[in-house]
């Protein structure tokens, strides 16, 4: 007989691979009836599970991500640059890959331009104990330090996002903010935060819903870091995460998917742990080549 943690789990994958279904299309895929489909789906919320959605929110002024370009070996602190007062305190998202050059993206949330500025004038002066001369740093939605070393000047470009061209007001940002949250639905926006159900319904479909670029069914308590790793075989996989384990980095594993078992091996592992030990751990590990290179998804002050 399955346990029912293991049926919830399955449950679950099912949620996210046929997330593009609605949940009746998906009752019919399974074989089961809407009402039992429905009364596992209130279950499982009631043990924590949320709808995650991904937001272009460079889109739409409601974010502002500080990019760095740092060359292997010579780098901030990054414990220091994630526990400095407001920049600890306002960081949603941090993103790190090490390979082929060290790269850092953090992400911030903030209601008005004051704000903005404050995250802005904080990272100035967090920089400039650390690098001479910098160039000044805009206010912009998307931030870009130029910093120097010598002579040698290192910088990223942001790209082209494809942003959608769209007019934004104060009910969108409050559905986008409902929906970072984990509120998923529609009457339960309503609710919440007391806009009528038609409102809500006619923004999210004429707005929100051309800047929702993916969606997944996670447990709120499970992961807070998701990382991706390469490795030259499975051992080395598993030393690099028992050492996590030993220094206490990370509490558990939720789940570890083996991209590529052969040379190089590719996993994507789920976890929970403190992350800003590790990505000064996994910096260590990829310094003395035990790991090839690892990109890590991190999310800060907020339950995932």
């Amino acid at each position: 007989m399955e346990k029912k943690s293991d049926v919830d789990a399955v449950f679950i994958d099912y949620l996210n691979e046929y997330r593009d279904k609605s949940l009746d299309e998906l009752a019919s895929i399974l074989g089961i009836s809407r009402a039992t489909l429905y009364r596992r789906l209130g279950l499982l919320k009631k043990n924590g599970l949320v709808k995650k959605y991904g937001i272009k929110t460079w889109c739409i002024g409601y974010g502002v991500s500080i990019w760095f370009l740092l060359p292997l070996g010579v780098g901030i602190n990054t414990n220091i640059m994630l526990s400095n007062g407001i920049l600890r305190d306002t960081i949603d998202s941090v993103y790190v890959t090490y390979s082929p050059s060290r790269t850092i993206i953090v992400k911030h949330f903030y209601r008005n331009e004051e704000e903005c500025m404050l995250i802005n004038e904080a990272y100035t002066k967090l920089l400039s104990d650390y690098f001479e001369p910098i160039e000044s740093i805009s206010t912009n939605h998307i931030i870009i330090p130029r910093l120097y070393y010598g002579s040698k000047k290192v910088c990223i470009e942001v790209g082209n996002y494809n942003c959608p061209r769209l007019e934004f007001d104060g009910i969108d940002t409050i559905i986008v903010d409902g929906l970072i949250r984990g509120i998923d639905t529609i009457n339960e926006i309503s609710n919440r935060y007391h806009i009528s159900v038609s409102t809500v319904r006619y923004h999210y479909r004429e707005h929100v819903k051309r800047i929702i670029y993916t969606k997944v069914y996670v447990l709120r308590k499970q992961v807070n870091v998701i990382g991706e790793f390469v490795t030259n075989n499975i051992e080395s996989l598993l030393k690099m995460l028992n050492i996590l384990y030993a220094n206490g980095t990370i509490d558990y594993i939720d789940s570890i998917y083996l991209i590529n078992t052969t040379n190089p091996v590719v996993a994507y592992v789920e976890m929970h742990g403190n992350v800003i030990n590790l990505l000064r751990d996994v910096e260590e590990l990829f310094n003395v080549g035990l790991i090839d290179d690892a990109k890590i998804y991190s999310v800060f002050g907020r339950s995932y």
